[in-house]
Order: structure tokens, then sequence, then C-alpha cells
């Protein structure tokens, strides 16, 4: 596959974290890291940390955080912009 431009091509991933994460009501628990990653810039483009194991919801979120991102900051250039 050739991939010509940011955002053409994004790789998920959903790895168990090798450590545990303090939470108030569960103790220490595992956490699972879920990245959404181009393939073109080889940037993270998205992730979710979630408790014990993440669902099918998680991963909806952050696909919809991938195609909806948060508006560029003020004093970026268009250059930044992506497509």
């Amino acid at each position: 596959m050739v991939v010509h431009r940011p955002g053409q091509v994004v790789a998920l991933d959903s790895t168990p974290l090798p450590v545990k994460l303090r939470e108030s009501v569960f103790g220490e628990v595992s956490g699972v890291l879920t990245l959404a990653l181009g393939a073109y810039t080889h940037s993270c483009c998205a992730f979710h940390l979630t408790m014990v194991s993440d669902t099918s919801v998680d991963v909806a979120m952050l696909l919809r955080e991938v195609m909806m991102p948060l508006p560029m900051r003020e004093g970026w250039g268009e250059e930044m912009e992506g497509p």
C-alpha cells in the first residue's frame, strides 16, 4: 500500500499496559492503551486510556476523535492544517 497524504491510512492498536493504575473505587487496576497512528506521518492521531479492558464504544470514540479533531490553536499557520 502506498500512502500519499496524511490521514489516508490510520492504524489502530490496543495494548495492555505493564503498570497498575490507581483508582479511588477499585484500588489498583490494569489499563489498556488504544492508539490511532497515522501511516504517512508516523504520528499519534488519537489515544484512549481505559481501565481493565477496552470496548467497542472506546474504539468508536477513538475513531470519532480521528475523524473530528479539535480546532487548530491560535498562532498555528496554514501549513499545520490537515486535510
